[in-house]
């Protein structure tokens, strides 16, 4: 299937399979009208996924729902002069030919800016910040959380867990994923997904390797 077919059918895909509305309380007297997912910013990381992923590559672009999130995960990490020390402030094209294609059919807006509105999209919309993952080689993902009522108690859970997980780093700086996970009883996936998003919020940096590197927390002033 080419780009000129594949990118309307995303459009209703997302419309019609994933992205829900319905009334939320938010006074004794008044419903608000909420969306689990504002559709813009689904579609935008969508759309970079499949303008960046790595075509020489057979893996498929991944996209998965869970009750509270979206996961979306392509192959091809960051690329050229874009880093994870200045992600997503500096951008760089793997395909140059399909992005200024998808531009020119109007699925992508200004370059470099699309994760920026991705951002103002969430959080008009009442969602959490998306978390992405771009410390494995190869791969690149983005999470993003619904907002319903029943989708942000397991976001609480989550910053619960974040919790713990920094109390026992600040114990004990050199303590491995597997020590963490068994402590607080999470699988070691969920374990990275969270010292993923707190490097990313500048909580928390690793210095040194995998397995001879330590932890440090940042004091947020």
């Amino acid at each position: 299937m080419n780009l000129f077919t594949l990118l309307p059918e995303i459009d209703k895909f997302l419309e019609y399979a994933i992205i829900q509305q319905k009334p939320v309380p938010v006074s004794t007297l008044r419903e608000e009208t909420r969306y689990n997912f504002p559709k813009w910013a689904i579609r935008e990381l969508l759309m970079n996924a499949i303008m960046h992923r790595d075509y020489e590559s057979n893996a498929p672009v991944r996209f998965y729902q869970f009750t509270d999130r979206i996961e979306i995960i392509n192959p091809g990490g960051l690329y050229g002069n874009a880093r994870p020390e200045n992600f997503p402030n500096v951008n760089d094209y793997r395909n140059p030919v399909i992005a200024e294609a998808m531009k020119v059919l109007g699925y992508v807006n200004r370059f470099n800016k699309g994760i920026a509105r991705v951002k103002v999209e969430l959080n008009e919309n009442g969602n959490p910040e998306p978390v992405f993952d771009y410390d494995k080689t190869g791969v690149f993902g983005a999470t993003v959380f619904g907002t319903f009522p029943e989708d942000m108690a397991t976001v609480k859970s989550s910053v619960k867990s974040s919790d713990k997980i920094l109390e026992l780093i600040s114990n004990n700086n050199y303590i491995t994923i597997p020590e963490i996970s068994e402590r607080i009883g999470l699988t070691e996936r969920a374990i990275e997904k969270q010292l993923a998003k707190m490097k990313q919020s500048g909580i928390l940096v690793r210095e040194g390797s995998k397995k001879t590197g330590k932890w440090l927390v940042k004091t947020v002033e």
